[in-house]
């Protein structure tokens, strides 16, 4: 079992993900509803409004799959301290919903290539070298451990 699904297990219940999931898919789509209404035909640079739409597309598109594989993620983890039918349909359905977000992916080549959407590619190299291959908040803990013992 991967150590960040545990944690994921351990510090929320199902209740608070849904409620961040909600809220994270909330404020991508005020943003995605705001940037699409902007008139291409009052903007200095139309060809920059249809940059923010297609990244408004693409941030919502984002937060649909991360919240779907964070609850993916959830779920499988309980399936595996205690089976029972309710689990394993719930389990089912994100798998299932998440498998059918997959191809909206194709539109968007190299972000689903820089985050490994379609396949893990261990020879990419998208962040620098210094830079652990883990999490942001791992990331930020060390730094903040070192500076403390450094004062």
């Amino acid at each position: 079992m991967d150590p960040s699904n545990a944690e994921l297990f351990k510090n929320h219940n199902l209740e608070e993900l849904e409620l961040s999931n909600r809220q994270a898919l909330t404020l991508a789509a005020k943003i995605h509803s705001l940037i699409y209404s902007m008139d291409t035909r009052k903007a200095p640079d139309p060809e920059a409004v249809r940059g923010f739409r297609r990244a408004a597309d693409l941030s919502v598109l984002y937060f649909r799959t991360f919240t779907l594989w964070r609850e993916l993620l959830w779920r499988n983890h309980a399936m595996a301290e205690r089976r029972d039918a309710t689990g394993e349909a719930a389990l089912r359905r994100v798998a299932a919903e998440l498998e059918r977000l997959l191809p909206e992916w194709r539109k968007y080549p190299r972000e689903a290539k820089d985050w490994f959407v379609f396949r893990f590619d261990p020879e990419m190299n998208t962040a620098p070298g210094w830079l652990k291959r883990t999490s942001v908040a791992e990331i930020v803990r060390e730094i903040q451990s070192r500076l403390r013992g450094q004062s």
